[in-house]
């Protein structure tokens, strides 16, 4: 079936350098390519991402990135718009340089391993990738060497985990480059390792009623191994929370590891075998917990053991 133009729609027209057809219509997306058109089709118009947005029904900032993706393309000018605020010294960093738009589109069009990356990416999203999520993902595969299917991998469990950003996505692939992770049998395992971890914090989090939020990494270790290395139950990590409660008047995780430390060297596998751990221990005019308890001598023990 062939097609012509219908001459009854050529009614008002406007103007688009054709260098956008001959050069960039095979790296431009459709979002971009809807921005420019609108921005071109009424030049009298101040280019405005958020009044942009609204009538393309985009995000705005999805529209801002097309925006520069034109301006990196000179087609469009960035002003500069003063500040009043005082400048304020800062420590120079130095920045890790990832791919540029153009570039970037240039290897999502030339490279069938980053498309793939995209598109895969874009379907657990639910959503296209702005413009520094795709050039972080970038950044992984071409310039830190991690394969696409394990990078998909990590993509995959910080989705499922709740925590789908870049910002934990590049942390956690960057944790997994470090560590020499490059397989799929080994980001299996790593994932293993840290679902658990996150599962650990989680249950902990439950029955000490801690505010939600992302534990440290001495946090993460410890709960991992009162749940997993010394396989502790809620009831048991009930009783050392209300002990370290007792004996100190708060809590703190140091001290109580102390004491779960203790139940674990003693063969303490349940609140029966708890029971019979602290009548052993006690000695007249003491509370229930046994004497290597006593708050001045953890205080002792903890400036030594966890400086």
């Amino acid at each position: 079936m062939g097609y012509e133009i219908n001459q009854k729609m050529l009614g008002e027209l406007f103007t688009l350098p054709k260098s956008v057809v001959n050069k960039h219509i095979k790296l431009a997306g459709s979002l971009q390519l809807k921005v420019l058109l609108l921005i071109f089709s009424d030049l009298s118009k101040d280019i405005d991402p958020q009044n942009i947005a609204k009538t393309i029904a985009a995000n705005e900032h999805d529209v801002v990135d097309a925006l520069g993706f034109w301006a990196d393309l000179g087609y469009l000018t960035a002003e500069k718009r003063p500040s009043s605020a005082k400048p304020q010294k800062t420590v120079p960093q130095k920045e890790i340089e990832k791919p540029g738009r153009i570039e970037v589109a240039q290897l999502a069009s030339d490279n069938p391993e980053i498309k793939f990356l995209f598109s895969e990416a874009q379907m657990r999203l639910g959503r296209t990738l702005r413009q520094s999520e795709s050039s972080t993902l970038t950044w992984l595969v071409m310039d830190q060497g991690m394969p696409v299917s394990v990078l998909l991998m990590v993509f995959d469990y910080a989705v499922n985990s709740g925590r789908g950003t870049i910002g934990y996505i590049e942390k956690t692939a960057v944790d997994f480059i470090n560590n020499g992770i490059d397989t799929i049998e080994a980001a299996e395992e790593r994932i293993k390792l840290l679902t658990a971890s996150q599962n650990a914090w989680n249950t902990v989090s439950r029955v000490f009623g801690f505010t939600r939020r992302s534990p440290s990494k001495k946090e993460s270790e410890l709960c991992y191994k009162w749940i997993y290395t010394y396989g502790f139950s809620v009831a048991l990590l009930k009783e050392g929370y209300d002990i370290t409660v007792d004996n100190i008047g708060e809590f703190n995780m140091k001290y109580l590891d102390k004491i779960l430390e203790d139940w674990h060297k003693g063969g303490v596998a349940s609140l029966e075998d708890l029971n019979k751990y602290l009548n052993s221990h006690k000695q007249e005019n003491k509370d229930k917990a046994a004497p290597s308890y006593d708050k001045n001598k953890f205080n002792k023990k903890l400036e030594s053991d966890f400086e």
